[in-house]
């Protein structure tokens, strides 16, 4: 072991740090962790990028004038269960448009918040769907061909909901392992940075 080594391990052993100070400390090593983890979390979108979440965005006000139209007007006759489905379908591409037109106009999304929010929209319309077309296949006992497709329909949209969401997961462990170390990192450079002050005073 190196005399630089021995002098910083007894330094920790016999600094008596007072309140203030390690409150104060405290203060700082969490001001630096979040300027760092803003930058970690912006995620500045390229070009292609852009173009990408504008024409899903015009895609999903496709959608919202769509499944409205059909929803409020060439529905009627339907059971307001089937007229309800097109409706939520209607809101949720609405929500899904300004959340993607939004990033286009700030040029970045947050690679935290966004990811959850578009996770969230999509396992409440796939849940929402799937739980439609199951109660509606429960009354089709005259048209069984037609009541198993929309089950089969409704499965194989859960399984995509579960697929995001499962994605989904991982990302966000990913970024929270990044978190720590980032935290850690900025600790011990601190760290090092006060023993580094501290032994030549000691030296002397």
């Amino acid at each position: 072991m190196t005399n630089s080594r021995k002098i910083r391990e007894e330094l920790l052993a016999q600094e008596q740090i007072r309140p203030e100070i390690k409150s104060e400390y405290e203060r700082r090593l969490n001001a630096m962790f979040e300027k760092e983890l803003a930058g970690m979390h912006k995620k500045v979108l390229s070009p292609v990028q852009r173009i990408s979440f504008a024409l899903s965005g015009l895609m999903c006000i496709g959608f919202f004038v769509l499944f409205g139209y059909v929803g409020l007007i060439k529905s009627i006759g339907l059971p307001w269960l089937a007229r309800g489905g097109f409706l939520a379908g209607s809101l949720f591409g609405l929500a899904f448009a300004v959340a993607s037109l939004w990033i286009v106009i700030k040029g970045y999304y947050n690679r935290k918040r966004f990811p959850n929010l578009y996770t969230g929209l999509t396992w409440g319309i796939v849940v929402i769907q799937s739980t439609i077309s199951m109660m509606l296949a429960g009354n089709m006992a005259e048209h069984p061909y037609h009541g198993t497709i929309m089950l089969l329909s409704s499965l194989v949209f859960l399984v995509m909901g579960v697929a995001f969401l499962l994605k989904n997961v991982v990302e966000q462990s990913t970024l929270k392992v990044q978190e720590d170390i980032l935290r850690m990192q900025i600790q011990l450079s601190e760290m090092n940075e006060r023993l580094t002050k501290s032994e030549p005073t000691y030296q002397r």
